[in-house]
């Protein structure tokens, strides 16, 4: 089952029946979406295991194959250390796939809705309606984002379904794509920080356009030949 509930402040909440692990077993619970935050308890007040997701940490968003025994929805929450396990939750739900796909639609569109809101605030406070100029992406961040799209199958899934023109987009995808690809890295630079130095530490260092201005040739005779003369440490810097 699943519900609506609209609360004194006019906030929409989306709920839904579905079960969780607790101590390595299956229990029942609700699954809540309130503004930017998902919400897991179980049924039984009695018991412990409540899990909390702010959409903004999830790097993951994966349903299982239509027609499973089980239907489930797996969301990776934050960015895996190296060598450990994602944290994730997996949420799964025995009556029907209608009630995981309600929930996995309600992610993504909440998603959309609060990096639209991001936007137009980014909007204001650049002088109200915006700028004529796209954000520039630094060639390092931009490596990092396809670092990270190629190594992270449930974020580049994510990707096309969010993203306008993304190329990890799959045919059939539920939702229409209706956020930029910079809307997208804006909520995850948690994720990006790190790759991003890494990637910038692979850059190598080209030599100052000024340092090429200042190298002087001379002409042979009357001919079109100029001869100029470079230090080794020039030359290694100029074709290395």
């Amino acid at each position: 089952a699943r519900w609506r509930v609209t609360n004194a402040s006019s906030m929409s909440e989306f709920a839904v029946a579905c079960s969780a692990p607790v101590a390595g077993a299956q229990t029942k619970g609700v699954a809540t979406l309130a503004g930017d935050v998902l919400t897991w308890r179980p049924g039984d007040g009695n018991l412990t295991g409540e899990r909390t997701a702010p959409l903004r940490l999830i790097s993951g968003h994966q349903r299982n194959k239509p027609g499973s025994k089980t239907p489930s929805l797996r969301l990776v929450v934050g960015e895996p250390k190296p060598g450990q396990k994602p944290n994730a939750l997996v949420l799964s739900f025995p009556d029907a796939e209608s009630e995981r796909d309600a929930l996995s639609d309600a992610i993504k569109a909440a998603l959309t809705e609060i990096m639209r809101a991001r936007r137009a605030h980014a909007e204001a406070d650049g002088g109200g309606g915006g700028s004529d100029h796209e954000p520039v992406t630094s060639a390092a961040e931009r490596a990092a984002r396809q670092a990270l799209l190629e190594s992270n199958k449930d974020l580049a899934d994510m990707h096309g379904t969010l993203v306008m023109g993304s190329k990890h987009r799959r045919d059939g995808t539920e939702l229409s794509a209706t956020i930029t690809d910079d809307e997208f890295w804006a909520s995850r630079r948690h994720l990006l920080s790190g790759a991003v130095a890494k990637a910038g530490a692979n850059q190598r260092t080209g030599i100052d356009n000024a340092e090429i201005a200042g190298i002087q040739g001379q002409r042979a005779g009357d001919g079109d030949k100029v001869t100029a003369t470079l230090t080794h440490e020039k030359m290694h810097r100029i074709f290395a």
